[in-house]
């Protein structure tokens, strides 16, 4: 009965997993053109090449194209960003999920939920900031303190694929603190993988700030929010928004409720 199980889960996860591919590589998105030209593009970021994300995307999609074969890039790419969101959440179901019967419910609720599968419909830096983030959560909510500053890194990396993710260290901290107490050896672990994680995004601050503050920030929150009619009001709340409806669609939290 045990294997018969097990076989159900390996299927259901086999066929939620090629009707997740099915929608990705059909779904249209402007933004596929945007990082797709990019990684073709050899140059200095920022100054060179404007790129207006974090950097680790850009050298991830780069080395992707440069890997395929011409006239190919542009499906490998969407094929990378499907798997990387569907990757996400695999960890999550053995952890989370004591039993088979769990399993297949848990992957049904999250696959089903369009904020958890979203981030692999296009060629972005969603699905690889939400794959390092989903790991480094993983680890913090593990019963030790070995993965700490690994745990840490992750979180950091994640900001280095899409800077929106530093706020993530604020609930990295608050699950430490709730599972270890305020022990200053276990939170400078934290901060200092946290630090490592993000050094791209330092290194680039430190040598051309003007030009990664004008990609990273300044154009986000002044020049698409002013093409799109959006008060600095309404951005905030609409981050805000958009922040519950995906933490409220985690797998953590899905599996609890």
């Amino acid at each position: 009965m045990s294997a018969r199980s097990s076989l159900l889960v390996l299927g259901t996860v086999a066929l939620l997993f090629a009707l997740h591919m099915a929608v990705a590589l059909n779904w249209f998105d402007h933004n596929d053109f945007f990082y797709a030209s990019a990684a073709s593009i050899e140059g200095e970021l920022y100054s060179d090449l404007p790129f207006v994300q974090a950097p680790l995307s850009y050298w991830v999609w780069r080395i992707v194209y440069i890997a395929t074969p011409e006239g190919h890039v542009y499906s490998a790419m969407r094929v990378c960003s499907a798997i990387f969101a569907f990757m996400a959440l695999l960890p999550w179901m053995f952890l989370v999920a004591k039993d088979n019967a769990a399993k297949i419910i848990f992957m049904l609720a999250t696959t089903s939920s369009v904020y958890t599968m979203r981030s692999g419909y296009e060629i972005a830096n969603y699905s690889l900031a939400a794959l390092v983030a989903s790991f480094g959560f993983l680890l913090l909510l593990r019963p030790t303190k070995q993965y700490i500053l690994t745990a840490g890194l992750m979180t950091g990396m994640a900001a280095s694929f899409k800077t929106s993710f530093a706020l993530l260290i604020v609930p990295a901290v608050i699950s430490v603190t709730l599972s270890f107490g305020s022990q200053r050896h276990t939170l400078s672990k934290l901060i200092m993988g946290w630090v490592l994680g993000m050094l791209p995004v330092v290194i680039y601050l430190l040598v051309n700030h003007d030009l990664f503050l004008l990609n990273n920030i300044y154009f986000h929150s002044e020049i698409t929010n002013s093409a799109r009619g959006l008060t600095l009001q309404n951005s905030l709340l609409s981050i805000v928004q958009g922040l519950a409806n995906y933490f409220s669609t985690q797998p953590l939290l899905v599996s609890l409720v």
